[in-house]
């Protein structure tokens, strides 16, 4: 065999793992980027008199539950807890819904992101006793979600994302 030949071919091979580090690299970089949008601030908007309560979710809001912070209109501090879950179904749906990805994946490639909405709760305790409880959707395609809320002084909140 040639060696030249040989030396192009893995002069190519190179090139070609290099060229594929760098994408990996650059998807990994765009990732990154993108878990802030999963990380989301939330206002809660007090419907009687417009004063907002800014709530920050410390983990991703998209599954599971974590711990988070707010600050009040008045420098109350917040401290609390939410709790994420998928849309309602049944296991049986939720199978369906796995063996119709799987089936799409199949023919058609590997399905990016995350699809749907999900719903969570949260409760927030403030250092001058106010407690704050809440309902969301989150739509994980926008990023974007609403819910409502209600404080043990009386109080009714509208929820943005």
């Amino acid at each position: 065999m040639d060696k030249g030949w040989d030396m192009a071919r893995g002069g190519a091979r190179h090139r070609a793992r290099t060229a594929l580090v760098i994408v990996l690299g650059l998807a990994a970089l765009a990732l990154l980027s993108g878990c802030e949008a999963m990380l989301p601030t939330a206002n809660l908007y007090d419907l009687k008199t417009g004063k907002t309560i800014e709530a920050k979710f410390q983990g991703l809001v998209t599954s599971g539950g974590g711990e988070m912070t707010g600050t009040g209109p008045d420098g109350e501090v917040f401290k609390g807890r939410y709790s994420t879950m998928a849309e309602n179904m049944t296991t049986q749906q939720a199978f369906m819904k796995l063996v119709d990805r799987v089936s799409f994946e199949q023919g058609y490639g590997t399905v990016f992101g995350n699809q749907g909405k999900v719903n969570g709760v949260a409760t927030m305790t403030g250092d001058k006793g106010t407690v704050v409880d809440m309902q969301y959707t989150y739509d994980k395609a926008t990023g974007h979600g609403s819910g409502e809320g209600t404080d043990n002084k009386g109080n009714e909140y509208r929820v943005l994302f």
